[in-house]
């Protein structure tokens, strides 16, 4: 799969058929966000899917976002019921959780039907509630198996580009 490139929907129709086993009958694109192209699928018996397509370029700037680490948690909360509001990852025929497709990767979950936050202020009932969910999170711990448990370094791993950058804006 890792050949293909995506360049319109037809194509990631058939890379989701191919890799996932899902054969859709709508796509729509829904928004552009940190990282990649975000859209809805329905398939013919009225499943519905969130799909994000993350850029190549889109490199994950800390452990914490990286596919690598958060997959894998996301999944382990849904499927140990520790978190069933979660997005409930859907995962490829070759069990993995994302799909590479050319320099692209592709995440599909569960369509949750809802309200778009976290651009700006978060109003005080939503910040209790992830105060809850942290705690709940914080306690699962043991419950939690990771093969490589996540380790922060503090880096500044986009160092060279932001200063680069400083450059840029002082011409």
């Amino acid at each position: 799969m890792s050949h293909q490139q995506i360049t319109n929907q037809n194509d990631l129709i058939r890379a989701v058929k191919q890799g996932y086993g899902i054969e859709l009958e709508n796509i729509e694109f829904m928004l552009r966000g940190f990282g990649g192209d975000c859209y809805s699928a329905k398939t013919r018996a009225g499943s519905n899917y969130f799909l994000k397509l993350h850029d190549p370029i889109a490199n994950q700037m800390t452990a914490a976002s990286s596919r690598d680490f958060y997959l894998p948690l996301m999944h382990q909360l849904h499927s140990k019921q520790i978190m069933l509001h979660i997005p409930n990852l859907v995962q490829a025929l070759d069990n993995s959780l994302s799909l590479q497709i050319g320099t692209k990767t592709l995440v599909i979950t569960v369509y949750i039907d809802g309200e778009l936050f976290g651009f700006g202020q978060l109003p005080e009932p939503i910040l209790v509630r992830l105060a809850e969910l942290v705690g709940i999170l914080h306690n699962s711990l043991p419950r939690l198996e990771f093969e490589h448990p996540f380790i922060d370094q503090f880096e500044i791993v986009f160092e060279q580009e932001l200063l680069e950058s400083f450059g840029i804006l002082s011409e």
